[in-house]
This record gives C-alpha cells, structure tokens and sequence, in this order.
C-alpha cells in the first residue's frame, strides 16, 4: 500500500468511528408529567436544564472532533490537488518522451525496412578495414539494436506507469472528496443538535423563571392568608376577653349569690377548689366593690367550701368578702404572695368558672408557695399543698 494510501486510510478509519457517534437524536424537552406542585415542577425543569447542558457539552466535544477531521480531510484534498497537478506535469513530460522514443523507433524501423538488417550487416563487414575494425562496427550496430530493444521495454513500462499513476491519483481524490462530503453531513447534524440542546435549555429556563415567579406569589398568598387568620384570631382573642371581663365586671356588680352551688361540688383535675359563694350585699351601689364586713365570730361561709376554710385557718380575723371565690380578686391588693395573705385563684388559674382561694403558709425560693385550703378535689375540710404556681393568682394581703 502506498504512503498516500496509508494516510488516506488512516483518516477514513477516524471518520467510520466519528461517524457512530454523529447521529445524534436532539434532547427533548419534557417537565416530568407527574409533578403536582411547583417546586416539584422547578426541580424537574432544573434537571432538563442540567441534562440539555451536559448533552450540549458532549455535541460540542463530537463537533470539536469532527471539525478537526475535516479540517484534515480538507488539507488532504488541497495535498491531492497539488499532487495531481505535480503528475499531470510528470505526465507530461513522460507523454514528450514517449511521443520522441516513439519517432526514433519509427525511424529505425523506417531504415531497417530500406536498408535491410542483414544486407546492413554485410556491407559493414565488407567495408571493414580489418577483422577488429568490422568486430567492432558489427558489436556497435548490435548495441543499437540492443538500444532499441530496451527502448521499447522502457517505453511499455512507462505507459503502465503513467496509467497506474492516473488510476490512482482519481481514486484518492474520489475518496477524499466522498470523506470530505461525508464529514460536513456529520458536522451539519451536530450542529442541528447543538441547536436544539440550546433552544431547549432557552425554553426551560424561561418556564423555570415562570415558576419560580408563580411560586413567589403563592408564598405571597399564603402569607396574606397567615396574616389574615392571625388578625382574625386576635379579634376573636380579644372579643373573648372583652366579654369575660364584662362578666365578670357584671357579677361584681351585681354581687350575684352563688345559691346554686352544690354542698358537695365534683373533685377538680386541675388542683383547684371549687368556687364558694358568700351572702350578697343587696344594698351596695351598683359599679362599685362592697366595703367587707368584719365577722361577729361565725363562719359565714359554707360549711365545707374554700371560703369557709379560708375563714377557718385564719381564725375569722378577716374581713367578710362578696362574692364567689373567683371575685375576690377585687379585693386583692398585691402580685407577690406572703405568708398569712389570701391566695386569689382566677377561674383560669382555678380550672372551672367560680375561682378558688387559700391561705399563704410560706414562701420557696423557686416563687412557689405552701398553702392550706378548703374543698381541693371535693374534700370539704382543711388540706395542705407544697410547691404550688402563683400563676394566675393576686394575694389579699391582711
């Protein structure tokens, strides 16, 4: 195989492995179908990008390949012209001297047909002046004739040559040509895909941005919505309030006897007395808190109820408070507890509606209080209670 041969080889052996890999199928956009929710839709249109992004990379990388094979199947060419212009010389230049081999031989043939070989022979042998002389004459007409001879041989193999140099100069440039065809076909399908990686990656990006904005102002909505709920809970916060306040500003008002409390009241879950009741001053002026009462050495309060064991661990030295236990707190006059002062449970503190009071016996360090107290968890007599929470509670301090 010749040099020219081996080279061309060599870059068609490249494109035939290029060529696997030319073909390619465009990446097709798709947002994953199932994606129900907006971020899911992000994440999906991301990995199209992604994907698209590698794809295109990898186009470039064939394209980069492929150019640099028909850049070299495009200097094979221009080498192939050159070369051929360079034969067509030699071709020429060799068709010259056959066509100058070809009249010399016509001549001698011309010659030998007049003159004759053999009579040619004679006439030089006669004519000779010695036996060297004619030896010589005759050795150099047989190496005119051998001339002749290998003339003609040279002039056989130079037209074979001349005609094998032509076959195979065409068939190079034929296959050089058909490569080159081949490669851009190659490059214009990369290119193609390339472009159709790069719309997709445009078109999902601007979908990415579309959902990204929609979900911005979903977060926008449900913020508002947060905000509103939150305005709406407040107001019914504070409605809730407002209206327990006025309940309980109307039975201290009113001073409502507590006649419908049972003598023996269910236990509370939530370590609190059930509320006491204590007769009702009638005649106090509406709006304003009743002036207490100093006892006359009875218990007022009934037997068994918070405010009756509030009255007994003190020994009846208190004024006599109005109220249900939970409205004492109209009496109170600090937020710290001490010892000997009354404990004001809240009904929220108290756990149920009419409120709970006890006795301060001492103070802990932690801000808790030891107490005693009345009909804690329906016992309907004086208990004790360590470590108890002053929260939610306002002290009477005696």
């Amino acid at each position: 195989m010749s040099i020219k041969k081996k080279v061309l080889a060599g870059v068609m052996s490249s494109t035939v492995m290029l060529s696997a890999l030319a073909p390619v199928t465009p990446f097709v956009h798709t947002v994953v179908a199932h994606a129900n929710t907006t971020d899911d839709k992000i994440a999906a249109a991301e990995a199209t990008i992604a994907n698209a992004q590698a794809s295109a990379a990898e186009t470039q990388a064939a394209l980069n390949t492929i150019q640099a094979s028909v850049d070299a199947a495009n200097a094979r060419v221009d080498q192939l012209v050159a070369e051929s212009k360079a034969t067509n010389a030699q071709i020429e230049s060799l068709r010259q001297t056959i066509d100058q081999r070809s009249e010399s031989l016509k001549t001698q043939a011309r010659s030998a047909q007049t003159n004759g070989t053999v009579t040619s022979y004679i006439n030089t042998v006669l004519n000779s002046k010695s036996l060297t002389d004619a030896v010589q004459k005759v050795m150099g007409m047989s190496q005119v004739v051998k001339a002749s001879n290998d003339m003609m041989q040279q002039q056989k193999k130079d037209e074979a040559a001349l005609e094998q140099k032509l076959v195979e100069n065409g068939k190079a440039y034929d296959e050089a040509t058909v490569l080159q065809q081949q490669l851009e076909v190659q490059k214009h399908s990369l290119d193609a895909a390339k472009a159709a990686y790069e719309s997709t990656i445009a078109s999902t990006q601007e979908e990415k941005e579309q959902l990204q904005a929609k979900k911005a102002e979903e977060i926008a909505k449900a913020q508002e919505e947060a905000a509103r709920q939150a305005a709406a809970q407040k107001a019914s916060d504070e409605a809730a309030a407002q209206r327990i306040a006025q309940q309980q500003q109307l039975s201290t008002n009113t001073n409502t006897p507590s006649n419908n409390t049972p003598s023996n009241p269910a236990p509370s879950n939530n370590n609190s007395s059930t509320a006491d009741t204590v007769p009702v001053n009638n005649n106090k002026p509406s709006g304003s808190v009743s002036k207490p009462s100093y006892s006359t050495g009875r218990n007022p309060y009934p037997v068994g109820q918070c405010t009756w064991g509030v009255y007994e661990i003190l020994g009846g030295r208190m004024p006599i408070y109005q109220g249900n236990a939970g409205n004492w707190v109209a009496y109170a006059n600090s937020s710290s507890p001490a010892p000997g002062a009354i404990m004001v449970f809240s009904p929220a503190a108290a756990g149920n509606d009419l409120g709970h009071v006890a006795v301060v016996d001492s103070v802990n360090a932690n801000g808790t209080v030891n107490i005693r107290e009345a009909n804690y968890n329906g016992q309907q007599y004086v208990t004790s209670r360590s470590n108890v929470s002053t929260a939610g509670c306002s002290f009477i301090i005696l």
